[in-house]
């Protein structure tokens, strides 16, 4: 038998029979490496009546950090017992909580170092198109806030001709400068 994943919340195997019987009942586990069983529990299980019975092995944190079980029935001369189901037990953690709307609640779970889910859009794309567009207020416009240097030149300009002109003039003047020292000078008339 195995269990389905290794964990340490797994309590106990279960395996089902019917009859009248009185069997001694071994278990085994794997050894490390996978190199072969070793034995692990020797129970003895006893039916005095042909009903199903169960016999219910504990399991501790070895067994299940194995998570693979053989189990040996040692039916001597007996007729060989044939075992009707087997289950495992398995503790999970109760979650209680105060329900504020009677119904059906969906709990989830998962692994913690999982990485991000990737998703089809088209999986939810009819649920998307289903939903209803909500509108968003908008707040009130403001003012940016401004600064002096700006304020000040906006102010000069604002309704003032005068002051394009004077910023013209300094352009002018910068720009001759500029030509007058970056042009060679002419060379001396001959005598």
């Amino acid at each position: 038998m195995s269990l389905p994943m290794p964990s340490e919340h797994w309590n106990a195997l279960k395996i089902h029979a019917v009859g009248m019987f009185s069997r001694n009942v071994e278990c085994l586990i794997k050894k490390a490496g996978y190199t072969g069983w070793k034995p692990w529990r020797t129970l003895h299980w006893t039916n005095s009546e042909s009903n199903e019975t169960t016999l219910l092995i504990p399991l501790d944190p070895v067994a299940c950090e194995s998570g693979r079980f053989l189990i040996r029935i040692a039916h001597k001369d007996n007729r060989p017992m044939t075992l009707s189901a087997a289950e495992a037990s398995f503790s999970s953690t109760d979650l209680l909580f105060p329900a504020r709307v009677p119904g059906a609640y969906t709990v989830y779970g998962g692994h913690l170092e999982a990485e991000a889910p990737v998703y089809d859009l088209s999986l939810v794309k009819d649920d998307l198109l289903a939903a209803i567009p909500t509108d968003i207020p908008m707040p009130e416009p403001s003012a940016l806030g401004s600064t002096p240097i700006r304020d000040s030149a906006s102010a000069l300009f604002h309704g003032k001709s005068w002051g394009l002109y004077v910023v013209l003039g300094l352009v002018t003047l910068i720009l001759m400068g500029l030509v007058t020292r970056l042009f060679p000078k002419s060379p001396d008339e001959p005598e």
